[in-house]
C-alpha cells in the first residue's frame, strides 16, 4: 500500500514537471512521464540490450539510421545523439504523439518523424492494436480479430517513402513492426541487396497463422540473402539455415551485416 502510494506521488510529480529524466548508456534524456515503468527499464538496461549495443557499435557521427517501428522513440532518441540523421516511422497515432513529445523534450533536430506505415503498396490500411488501446507497442498491419482497438492509417510503399524522404542512403536500420515485417521484407529486398544497411530485425512468427509461417520465413530469408553475416541477439554467429530455423521456432531477433 505504501509503495503504491509513493509511486502515485512520483507519477504525479513527474507529470507536473513535464518529463522524466533517464540515463541510457551514459546519455541523459528527458522523456514523457506517462511511460515511467518502461523508461525505468530502459535506464536499467533491461529493455532490448542487444538493440542498444547494436546502435552503439553500428552508428558513427556520419551515419543515417532508420527506426522502422519507432513507437515512442527510445531507439530514435538514443541514435539521434550519436549519428547525423534519423528517420523515425511510426503509424500508431497514440504512440506517434509521444514520439513527437519526446523529440521536443530533447530538442532533437536531426530526426525526421513520419506517421505512416510501410507496406507492399501505398494506400489506406487498418492498424490493429492487438489490445484494448492504441499506443502500447503492439500495433500491427496484420488483420485483427475485431476485439481490440483499431484505426485507419496511411501506408506507403517502400519506393514512395524513399522518394518522400529524399532518397536517403541508410547505413543502419531497426525493424520491429509486430509481424508486418513479413510483408515489408520482400518489398524492400532490392534495397537491402544493393545497399546492405546494418539491420537489427525482430521477427514475430507467432503473430501469423500456423499455415502461413513456413512460406513467410522463406520469403523473409530470401529477402535477406545478400547479407554475409547473421548473429542472434546474444551475438552468436548463425548460418542462414540456422537463422531460418530460429525464426520458424519462436519470435526472435536477428542482426545482419556485411
Amino acid at each position: 500500500m505504501l509503495r503504491n502510494g509513493l509511486r502515485a506521488i512520483a507519477r504525479a510529480g513527474y507529470r507536473a514537471l513535464g518529463h522524466y529524466p533517464v540515463t541510457v548508456h551514459g546519455t541523459d534524456l528527458k522523456v514523457d512521464p506517462y511511460h515511467l515503468g518502461f523508461w525505468r527499464d530502459l535506464g536499467r538496461g533491461t529493455w532490448e540490450p542487444s538493440l542498444l549495443q547494436f546502435l552503439e557499435d553500428g552508428l558513427t557521427r556520419d551515419s543515417t539510421f532508420l527506426d522502422l517501428g519507432a513507437w515512442i522513440g527510445p531507439a530514435t532518441l538514443f541514435a539521434a545523439k550519436r549519428c547525423r540523421r534519423v528517420f523515425a516511422i511510426e503509424p500508431d497515432p497514440a504512440a506517434y504523439r509521444h514520439l513527437l513529445w519526446n523529440l521536443e523534450l530533447n530538442a532533437i533536430q536531426n530526426a525526421m518523424p513520419f506517421q505512416v506505415a510501410i507496406g507492399e503498396e501505398t494506400g489506406l490500411r487498418r492498424l490493429d492494436a492487438r489490445g484494448e488501446r492504441l499506443g502500447d507497442s503492439k500495433s500491427t498491419l496484420l488483420p485483427g480479430e475485431g476485439s481490440g482497438a483499431e484505426t485507419e492509417v496511411t501506408c506507403l510503399s517502400w519506393g514512395d517513402w524513399l522518394a518522400l524522404a529524399g532518397q536517403p542512403r541508410i547505413d543502419c536500420m531497426k525493424v520491429d513492426i509486430e509481424g508486418s515485417e513479413f510483408e515489408v521484407l520482400p518489398a524492400i529486398r532490392d534495397y537491402l541487396a544493393s545497399e546492405r544497411p546494418k539491420l537489427h530485425l525482430s521477427l514475430h512468427i507467432q503473430s501469423l497463422p500456423q499455415e502461413q509461417r513456413g512460406r513467410a520465413i522463406e520469403a523473409a530469408m530470401e529477402a535477406l540473402r545478400a547479407y554475409a553475416n547473421v548473429r542472434d541477439e546474444r551475438g552468436g554467429v548463425l548460418s542462414a539455415a540456422d537463422a531460418a530455423q530460429e525464426a520458424r521456432l519462436r519470435n526472435c531477433t536477428l542482426v545482419f551485416s556485411g
